[in-house]
Protein backbone atom coordinates (compact mmCIF):
# COMPACT_ATOMS: atom_id res chain seq x y z
CA UNK A 1 0.00 0.00 0.00
CA UNK A 2 1.13 3.53 -0.61
CA UNK A 3 -0.56 5.22 2.26
CA UNK A 4 1.11 4.62 5.55
CA UNK A 5 -2.03 4.17 7.83
CA UNK A 6 -0.15 4.63 11.13
CA UNK A 7 0.61 8.62 10.17
CA UNK A 8 -3.27 9.07 8.95
CA UNK A 9 -4.14 10.27 12.31
CA UNK A 10 -3.00 13.60 11.06
CA UNK A 11 -5.68 13.81 8.16
CA UNK A 12 -9.25 14.01 8.56
CA UNK A 13 -9.86 14.10 4.75
CA UNK A 14 -7.93 12.15 1.77
CA UNK A 15 -8.81 12.95 -1.93
CA UNK A 16 -8.56 10.69 -4.82
CA UNK A 17 -8.77 10.09 -8.03
CA UNK A 18 -11.02 7.47 -9.71
CA UNK A 19 -9.37 6.53 -12.82
CA UNK A 20 -6.18 4.46 -12.91
CA UNK A 21 -5.54 5.66 -8.71
CA UNK A 22 -8.51 3.32 -7.09
CA UNK A 23 -8.93 1.32 -10.39
CA UNK A 24 -7.96 -0.21 -13.53
CA UNK A 25 -9.34 1.82 -16.14
CA UNK A 26 -7.41 1.39 -18.95
CA UNK A 27 -8.02 -2.33 -19.27
CA UNK A 28 -11.50 -1.34 -18.93
CA UNK A 29 -10.86 1.09 -21.67
CA UNK A 30 -9.41 -1.41 -24.07
CA UNK A 31 -12.06 -4.30 -23.27
CA UNK A 32 -14.98 -1.39 -24.42
CA UNK A 33 -13.24 -0.41 -27.41
CA UNK A 34 -13.41 -3.96 -28.29
CA UNK A 35 -17.18 -4.20 -27.85
CA UNK A 36 -17.78 -1.27 -29.76
CA UNK A 37 -15.11 -2.18 -32.48
CA UNK A 38 -17.47 -5.39 -33.03
CA UNK A 39 -20.62 -3.72 -32.94
CA UNK A 40 -19.54 -1.62 -36.06
CA UNK A 41 -18.58 -4.60 -37.71
CA UNK A 42 -22.24 -6.32 -37.63
CA UNK A 43 -22.93 -2.69 -39.63
CA UNK A 44 -19.87 -2.39 -41.50
CA UNK A 45 -18.28 -5.90 -41.54
CA UNK A 46 -15.35 -4.62 -43.91
CA UNK A 47 -13.85 -2.47 -41.31
CA UNK A 48 -10.60 -3.84 -40.45
CA UNK A 49 -9.60 -4.10 -36.12
CA UNK A 50 -5.96 -2.23 -37.19
CA UNK A 51 -7.21 0.40 -39.55
CA UNK A 52 -10.44 1.24 -36.07
CA UNK A 53 -7.71 1.62 -33.31
CA UNK A 54 -5.28 3.49 -35.64
CA UNK A 55 -8.22 6.02 -35.83
CA UNK A 56 -9.72 5.82 -32.70
CA UNK A 57 -6.18 6.67 -30.88
CA UNK A 58 -5.26 9.15 -33.50
CA UNK A 59 -9.13 11.03 -32.19
CA UNK A 60 -8.67 10.14 -28.82
CA UNK A 61 -5.15 11.97 -29.05
CA UNK A 62 -6.81 14.80 -31.15
CA UNK A 63 -9.19 15.61 -29.15
CA UNK A 64 -8.10 15.47 -25.29
CA UNK A 65 -4.32 16.59 -25.71
CA UNK A 66 -4.30 18.96 -29.04
CA UNK A 67 -7.98 20.63 -28.26
CA UNK A 68 -7.64 19.53 -24.98
CA UNK A 69 -11.61 18.59 -24.96
CA UNK A 70 -12.66 17.41 -21.08
CA UNK A 71 -13.23 13.79 -21.71
CA UNK A 72 -17.06 14.00 -20.24
CA UNK A 73 -17.79 16.36 -23.31
CA UNK A 74 -16.52 14.69 -26.37
CA UNK A 75 -17.99 11.03 -26.72
CA UNK A 76 -20.51 12.35 -29.02
CA UNK A 77 -17.98 14.60 -31.34
CA UNK A 78 -15.16 11.44 -30.64
CA UNK A 79 -17.42 9.33 -32.25
CA UNK A 80 -18.82 11.73 -34.81
CA UNK A 81 -15.04 11.97 -35.90
CA UNK A 82 -14.23 8.41 -35.54
CA UNK A 83 -17.40 8.01 -38.76
CA UNK A 84 -16.23 10.90 -40.56
CA UNK A 85 -12.77 9.31 -40.44
CA UNK A 86 -14.16 5.34 -41.32
CA UNK A 87 -15.80 7.19 -44.42
CA UNK A 88 -19.62 5.90 -43.22
CA UNK A 89 -22.46 7.80 -43.29
CA UNK A 90 -23.18 9.77 -39.83
CA UNK A 91 -25.79 7.88 -38.21
CA UNK A 92 -27.01 9.27 -35.02
CA UNK A 93 -28.62 5.87 -34.03
CA UNK A 94 -24.76 4.14 -33.76
CA UNK A 95 -23.48 7.07 -32.29
CA UNK A 96 -26.03 7.09 -29.71
CA UNK A 97 -25.96 2.94 -29.63
CA UNK A 98 -22.35 3.27 -29.27
CA UNK A 99 -21.74 6.11 -26.74
CA UNK A 100 -24.44 4.05 -24.35
CA UNK A 101 -22.55 0.76 -25.26
CA UNK A 102 -19.08 2.15 -24.38
CA UNK A 103 -20.47 3.81 -21.17
CA UNK A 104 -22.16 0.29 -19.92
CA UNK A 105 -18.61 -2.05 -20.79
CA UNK A 106 -16.13 0.66 -18.77
CA UNK A 107 -18.27 0.71 -15.68
CA UNK A 108 -18.39 -3.06 -16.05
CA UNK A 109 -15.15 -3.82 -16.62
CA UNK A 110 -13.66 -1.38 -14.56
CA UNK A 111 -11.70 -3.13 -11.17
CA UNK A 112 -10.42 -2.12 -7.93
CA UNK A 113 -6.58 -2.42 -7.77
CA UNK A 114 -5.30 -4.79 -5.69
CA UNK A 115 -5.66 -3.52 -1.52
CA UNK A 116 -7.79 -0.58 -2.58
CA UNK A 117 -10.92 -1.88 -0.59
CA UNK A 118 -8.90 -2.92 2.54
CA UNK A 119 -7.37 0.60 2.29
CA UNK A 120 -10.70 1.87 2.27
CA UNK A 121 -11.99 0.18 5.23
CA UNK A 122 -9.64 1.11 7.03
CA UNK A 123 -9.65 4.90 6.47
CA UNK A 124 -13.10 4.81 7.29
CA UNK A 125 -12.29 3.05 10.52
CA UNK A 126 -9.56 6.33 11.42
CA UNK A 127 -12.85 8.15 10.24
CA UNK A 128 -11.19 10.00 7.52
CA UNK A 129 -13.30 11.37 5.24
CA UNK A 130 -13.00 10.10 1.31
CA UNK A 131 -13.60 11.90 -1.81
CA UNK A 132 -13.35 10.92 -5.15
CA UNK A 133 -12.24 13.92 -7.62
CA UNK A 134 -12.89 13.07 -11.42
CA UNK A 135 -12.72 14.86 -14.48
CA UNK A 136 -14.84 11.84 -16.29
CA UNK A 137 -18.74 12.19 -17.22
CA UNK A 138 -20.81 11.85 -14.21
CA UNK A 139 -22.95 8.84 -15.30
CA UNK A 140 -19.74 7.18 -16.42
CA UNK A 141 -18.20 7.43 -13.24
CA UNK A 142 -20.74 6.79 -11.03
CA UNK A 143 -21.71 3.85 -12.62
CA UNK A 144 -18.25 2.88 -11.82
CA UNK A 145 -18.49 3.41 -8.38
CA UNK A 146 -21.42 1.45 -7.99
CA UNK A 147 -20.24 -1.28 -9.91
CA UNK A 148 -17.12 -1.06 -7.47
CA UNK A 149 -19.37 -1.22 -4.89
CA UNK A 150 -17.18 1.58 -3.08
CA UNK A 151 -19.81 3.84 -2.13
CA UNK A 152 -20.35 2.90 1.00
CA UNK A 153 -16.79 4.57 1.72
CA UNK A 154 -16.88 7.42 -0.22
CA UNK A 155 -18.42 10.93 1.85
CA UNK A 156 -17.83 12.70 -1.40
CA UNK A 157 -17.99 12.23 -5.06
CA UNK A 158 -17.08 15.08 -7.21
CA UNK A 159 -17.23 14.08 -10.77
CA UNK A 160 -17.35 16.40 -14.14
CA UNK A 161 -14.56 18.76 -12.79
CA UNK A 162 -12.82 20.30 -15.50
CA UNK A 163 -11.26 23.46 -13.78
CA UNK A 164 -9.20 23.35 -10.09
CA UNK A 165 -12.02 23.26 -7.50
CA UNK A 166 -11.65 24.64 -4.16
CA UNK A 167 -13.43 22.22 -1.49
CA UNK A 168 -14.65 24.07 1.73
CA UNK A 169 -15.92 21.20 3.67
CA UNK A 170 -16.81 18.04 3.46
Amino acid sequence: MFLDLHKMHKFKGIIFDLDNTICDTISAIHKSIKVCYKYLRNYYPYISYEKFINIEEKIFFDLTIKKKLPVYSFRAIYWHEIFRELELDLNAIHIKNLISLYTDQLSKNVELFDDIEQMLIELKKREIKIVILSNGDFLTKAAMIEYLNIYKYIDLSLIHISEPTRLLSI
